[in-house]
C-alpha cells in the first residue's frame, strides 16, 4: 500500500504553502482517519533548513477519504 507522512496540526500550520525544495511547496491534506499528512516525496526531497524535522515524522499507510458519488454518475465497472 501507499505510504504517507503523518504530521500534527501544528506542523501542518507551519509548513502549509512553504517551499520544501526549489519551486516545490508542501501541500498537507487529511486522510480518512483525520490525520494530517504529506507525501513521502515532500519528506524525502525537503532541503529547507527550518523543516528538516519532517524527515523524522512517521510514515503510515494512506487511507483516502471516501467521496460520495454524484447521483447522476454511475461508478466505473472494472
Amino acid at each position: 500500500m501507499e505510504q504517507v507522512v503523518k504530521i500534527t496540526q501544528e506542523q501542518k500550520d507551519q509548513i502549509e504553502g512553504q517551499k520544501f525544495a526549489i519551486d516545490s511547496y508542501f501541500n498537507p491534506w487529511q486522510d480518512a482517519d483525520g490525520n494530517w499528512i504529506v507525501s513521502t516525496t515532500e519528506q524525502e526531497l525537503c532541503i529547507h533548513p527550518d523543516f528538516q524535522w519532517i524527515k523524522k515524522c512517521p510514515r503510515i499507510e494512506y487511507k483516502p477519504k471516501p467521496y460520495p458519488m454524484p447521483e447522476d454518475e454511475t461508478p466505473v465497472q472494472e
